[in-house]
């Protein structure tokens, strides 16, 4: 087998085959593309008659008919929208303007309450200062309380024990006897003259009795006071007893009364806390007085 050349004849019929199958190659792909751009074409238009078919639009005329009537009622919700707009738009500004006087309003009451801020702050410091004085001044009285306090106890222990010794002295009946007779006191009074502890005086213009005023060492237990003159015993409705002012009612007459000394006979009182009249006298008006005081007209 002889190799060598392919010959011209042959391979001129397989180039033309080869652009023949190209060529077919070529025409089947741009039919397919033509299909595609044709359903791409007609799928919309077809869709858009659908459309105007399924709402009724037959001719051109429905179209224009349709878009006038959605303009005529379109159109004034279209121009009250744009009504509203504005008058929301002004409205804005109004509120931006109520805004700015809050905010200055707002400015001034923080201005105000800046102030009212410092004068809370003074009046704190203020009350934290009488505060720090009234706790100084509660110590102080608490010390001067304390301080009285234990001398009220002190008083009290001291008298708790003089009541515990007159209990004990209650309670022993020969203590009882023996503190009574240690307080009888006896004074005798003179009327053959008369001294600053004892006074005569006639009694008032149709009075039979006459007035004897004596005055005591010591203030006495009234009912323990016993008159006597003589042997006689004086009834106790016969006297009164003032303090240590004895105002005794004479019956006889005043020859009689120096005959003998009025004896009179009592009991200290030991719990008499008053003033003892120390000397009796007779101004020039007959007005009888114990020290600085005027006696009644007995």
């Amino acid at each position: 087998m002889i190799f060598g050349r392919t010959s011209p004849s042959r391979s001129s019929k397989e180039t033309h085959l080869l652009e023949i199958e190209l060529a077919e190659a070529v025409a089947t792909k741009l039919m397919s593309w033509a299909k595609l751009f044709g359903y791409a074409i007609a799928a919309p238009v077809f869709l858009f008659l659908l459309i105007l078919g399924l709402f009724g639009f037959e001719r051109v005329s429905d179209i224009n008919k349709a878009i006038s009537n959605f303009e005529r009622d379109v159109s004034p919700k279209v121009v009250k929208a744009v009504t509203d707009a504005e008058e929301a738009s002004l409205k804005s500004h109004q509120a931006v303007g109520a805004i700015d006087s809050v905010n200055n309003q707002v400015k001034r009451e923080l201005k105000s309450a800046e102030g009212v801020s410092a004068n809370i702050t003074a009046l704190t410091n203020r009350i934290s200062r009488s505060e720090g004085e009234t706790t100084r001044q509660v110590a102080t009285a608490n010390a001067k309380i304390e301080g009285q306090l234990n001398d009220l106890s002190s008083k009290v222990d001291q008298a708790n024990g003089e009541i515990a010794d007159q209990q004990k002295k209650l309670i022993d009946t020969g203590e009882l006897v023996k503190s009574f007779y240690s307080n009888l006191r006896s004074q005798f009074f003179d009327f053959t003259s008369f001294s600053a502890d004892h006074l005569f005086r006639e009694g008032s213009v149709g009075q039979p009795r006459r007035v004897v005023l004596m005055l005591l060492k010591d203030a006495p237990i009234p009912e323990s006071v016993q008159i006597q003159f003589h042997v006689f015993s004086q009834p106790r409705n016969s006297f009164l007893v003032i303090g240590n002012l004895i105002v005794f009612f004479w019956g006889d007459s005043a020859e009689n009364l120096k005959q003998h000394s009025l004896n009179v006979s009592y009991a200290k009182d030991p719990n008499f806390k008053g003033k003892l009249f120390q000397t009796l006298s007779v101004d020039e008006h007959g007005v009888i007085h114990a020290d600085e005081t005027v006696l009644p007209a007995f």
